[in-house]
């Protein structure tokens, strides 16, 4: 059994008790709270034992194949839906969502692993296949709250080949639809219909959903030596969208194997500012 014991100044003497772990805050023995965690694991990832003034916040959750599941937490200076109550008491309200969601998806997904990542920005749902394996990743708003019903996400994306669509990007008003993945909005972006050819010197272009630490990297570009890019995209609202357009021209690349935009330079790229 993995156990761990934390020190703060701001929660009160918990025990989260869960299959294969316990967490204990502020206490060894006597505590106030105490939560059985039945059907999820409860994992710190906490990198030291006094978190002093530090939030405690839900950082992932996972359901891996024959429905293990895991919820993973972390200190922070930053405090949001994610974040653990003083007693604790909404860790069951996190785990019995993620339980929803877990069976909402399985229902119509044959998966073998399902995450669900905080950060900031956009709520994703992603779809990709590994030969035979089915895999669903979520990245959330980390103030989110209905991160268990599918339907309340932005946008979801399903990976896959699509060569209808080779060397273009194509919106519809409803999709969006490029070599590698098709974008489902489920709100739909404040921006016109468009159909771009892409420079024949980008050679991909992916979404990138990892959180920002300091907010700035909204676009960036990987050059390899025979002179095409790959393009990652980050962006933080649905209209954002629409500075895809800039990739017909791939003359604002800068050279170099990781270079980053912010979003202030891909607009002065998209209108030759």
């Amino acid at each position: 059994m993995f156990k761990r014991n934390i020190k703060s100044s701001f929660y009160k003497k918990i025990f989260v008790q869960s299959p294969t772990n316990y967490i204990k805050i502020n206490c060894k023995s006597k505590f106030e709270f105490k939560y059985d965690v039945k059907d999820v694991n409860i994992f710190s990832l906490m990198d030291k034992h006094d978190i002093e003034n530090d939030f405690i916040n839900v950082i992932s959750m996972e359901c891996k194949d024959h429905g293990k599941k895991f919820i993973h937490l972390k200190q922070s200076d930053k405090s949001s839906y994610y974040t653990m109550k003083s007693d604790f008491s909404n860790i069951l309200e996190i785990s019995d969502k993620f339980n929803v969601l877990v069976e909402s998806l399985l229902k119509s997904f044959e998966l073998q692993l399902l995450s669900v990542n905080i950060k900031e920005g956009l709520n994703y749902i992603i779809r990709s296949k590994d030969g035979s394996k089915n895999y669903i990743s979520s990245y959330v708003d980390n103030n989110f709250k209905d991160f268990d019903v599918p339907e309340k996400y932005d946008l979801e994306v399903v990976s896959g080949t699509y060569p209808k669509f080779n060397n273009k990007i194509v919106f519809d008003g409803k999709f969006l639809k490029t070599r590698n993945y098709i974008v489902k909005f489920m709100k739909k972006p404040d921006i016109d219909k468009f159909e771009i050819e892409i420079d024949r010197k980008i050679d991909d272009v992916q979404l990138i959903y990892s959180y920002d630490m300091n907010g700035k990297i909204f676009m960036s570009n990987y050059k390899y030596q025979n002179g095409k890019y790959d393009i990652f995209f980050n962006p933080k609202k649905l209209d954002h969208f629409l500075y895809l357009k800039i990739l017909n021209d791939s003359s604002w690349c800068k050279n170099g194997s990781n270079v980053y935009y912010s979003e202030d330079e891909v607009l002065s790229g998209l209108y030759n500012i």
